[in-house]
């Protein structure tokens, strides 16, 4: 499950040897007896595909930690980059 909130489920489903077909008409043989109302099935996009990768390498650049300083709540970003490795910057909040 990717997503939930209310009566709200995102799901993803691997893809394997069955077919977007076959996942819709599974679906619409339960609608009734698990209480669906309205669903959509679709396949990833490549623009998906590409900000998962953009997201992950993001991730594995940056690492954000929160300290307490001075009665200051202090963001540190340190990167985990080989060419950054060590460096911070800072983001002062009240």
């Amino acid at each position: 499950m990717l997503e939930h909130y209310n009566t709200y489920f995102k799901f993803r489903v691997p893809r394997s040897e069955k077919s977007i077909g076959y996942v819709f008409g599974l679906i619409e043989q339960s609608k009734i007896p698990a209480h669906v109302v309205e669903y959509s099935i679709s396949q990833t996009t490549i623009e998906q595909i590409f900000q998962y990768f953009a997201n992950l390498e993001q991730e594995d650049k940056v690492n954000t930690v929160f300290k307490k300083e001075g009665g200051m709540m202090i963001k540190k970003q340190v990167s985990l980059s080989m060419a950054g490795a060590g460096k911070e910057r800072h983001t002062s909040k009240p």
